[in-house]
């Protein structure tokens, strides 16, 4: 199943093989029984080619259980080659990394994106605001492609307007609005806000749009925004951001998730006009 999904996708990522086996709300993980596996087919003989190679795809995964890998890693068979592969190597065992040879893959260049998006995936939708999200990661510009046509940025806007001015039909509007979205469209605004927010941060303290990846429309936002949010409060409003998509993932009621946030954006811009009024 893994190797038909990889052809088809070859640069999908664990949200997407998440979907493909339906796996719900269960916790991935890389159990006892396959690691046992692991060591059970690296020793044995080789019959074709000079190398055995083992790819442990996601090895973030292991958790705990990569401690019965441990000797193989430190001492493997011989001409035998391991490669974990991870997206956050930061939740692997340090008894495991310390042992590795690490090598950081970069981003792709935004050219490649575009490019790849117009020959391999032609059914996809493509925009430089996809490919600026995207950041390089082309799985996330793959998931991103099917909501090409949401003015995320205006839903952002509009959220920050009726959070600042605390107009309860203005906030409950926006509310209904995000609760219809489907969880993917609910991901990718989640997505596309981090992102503005960090940008914005960047463009607060360096006071230059030069290095933002930005459009047109997004700078004009962004320079009526200094005088109303700080870089805290972006910071503060982006890790809001964060939670909700975890507890989005998780099923949490979408109405409720969203009504308790936009309340908290609201107290955290309120610190602004309270400042602005003792002054």
């Amino acid at each position: 199943t893994w190797r038909a999904f990889i052809e088809k996708m070859p640069y999908a990522g664990i949200d997407s093989w998440t979907k493909e086996i339906a796996t719900g709300s269960k916790k991935l993980n890389i159990n006892v029984t396959e690691c046992n596996q692991i060591i059970k087919n690296l020793s044995l003989r080789k019959y074709e080619g000079k190398f055995k190679i083992q790819i442990i795809w996601q090895a973030e995964f292991l958790g705990k259980e990569g401690n019965r890998l441990l000797k193989l890693i430190e001492e493997p068979t011989p001409d035998t080659i391991i490669m974990l592969i991870a997206d956050k190597q930061d939740l692997i065992l340090n008894t495991i990394s310390s042992r590795c040879q690490i090598i950081k893959v970069p981003p792709f260049e935004d050219q490649a994106v575009q490019q790849f998006l117009k020959e391999w995936a032609q059914t996809l939708k493509s925009s430089d605001e996809i490919i600026r999200l995207s950041a390089g990661n082309i799985s996330l510009a793959m998931e991103l492609s099917g909501d090409a046509d949401k003015n995320w940025d205006s839903l952002l806007l509009e959220l920050l307007r009726s959070a600042y001015t605390e107009k309860f039909t203005d906030i409950f509007n926006v509310v209904d609005i995000l609760t219809e979205f489907g969880r993917d469209e609910v991901q990718a605004f989640c997505f596309y806000s981090i992102h503005f927010l960090r940008e914005y941060v960047r463009y607060f303290y360096t006071e230059s749009l030069e290095h933002c990846r930005l459009s047109n429309q997004e700078q004009q936002t962004a320079q009526r925004m200094v005088k109303t949010i700080s870089a805290d409060m972006a910071y503060e409003i982006s890790q809001l951001m964060e939670k909700n998509m975890m507890h989005l993932q998780r099923n949490a009621n979408a109405k409720i998730i969203w009504s308790a946030s936009l309340m908290e954006i609201s107290n955290v811009l309120k610190k602004k006009k309270i400042a602005m009024k003792i002054a």
